[in-house]
């Protein structure tokens, strides 16, 4: 089935004006390119910033508290929750990579503009028994490479003005005419926030 999605995938980028797929050298580019576009993935997102992690935490945590918040519909002002945000880190060392069970993806190709403006990579767990990453590392006795960061959500108003002062916007993780939408969708409602 997972297999699926990626065929379907490659089938409907064909005719795309300015892709060039042959640039793409295995499924795991197409895998990362098709993640970065919302495609059902195999892979998880990883990125070295810890504060662009912050931001796509946020966002996510924002649309769950305010539905419609992501695509500018939200139907009221934006409510502030009391649960914590969670940001995770993997810390990547020598040994961390297994082959046939835990891999890091990476690619620097033209075609993933994403993935660099959100300095991202990817993991992929291909576990036959262990199908979530704490799990797994646990198993190998690698817990400590994989730490939980929890975020006042009440701090969402100021996270998300300090995230536009320092460029960490839609429109700069997303460059192109997606995000440029979804940040003009925000940017009056962002202004409103408080600085305290």
């Amino acid at each position: 089935m997972r297999d699926d999605y990626l065929e379907r995938f490659k089938d409907f980028t064909i005719g795309i004006p300015g892709f060039r797929s042959e640039i793409l050298e295995d499924d795991k580019e197409w895998w990362a390119l098709g993640r970065h576009h919302g495609l059902i993935t195999p892979l998880l997102d990883w990125t070295y910033s810890p504060y662009i992690a912050s931001f796509f935490a946020f966002t996510e945590y924002i649309e769950l508290m305010n539905p419609g918040f992501k695509n500018g519909t939200q139907k009221q002002g934006i409510t502030f929750g009391t649960e914590p945000v969670v940001v995770w880190a993997l810390v990547i060392s020598d040994g961390l990579e297994k082959k046939d069970e835990f891999e890091i993806v990476k690619s620097r190709k033209d075609n993933f503009y994403h993935q660099k403006s959100q300095q991202g990579i990817f993991t992929r767990l291909s576990h036959p028994y262990h199908c979530d990453l704490e799990s797994y590392l646990i198993s190998r006795d690698l817990a400590n490479h994989l730490e939980r960061y929890e975020i006042n959500g009440q701090a969402m108003g100021k996270a998300l003005c300090d995230f536009e002062l320092m460029n960490i916007t839609f429109s700069s993780l997303f460059p192109d005419l997606h995000g440029a939408a979804m940040q003009a969708n925000h940017i009056s409602g962002w202004s409103f926030m408080s600085h305290e």
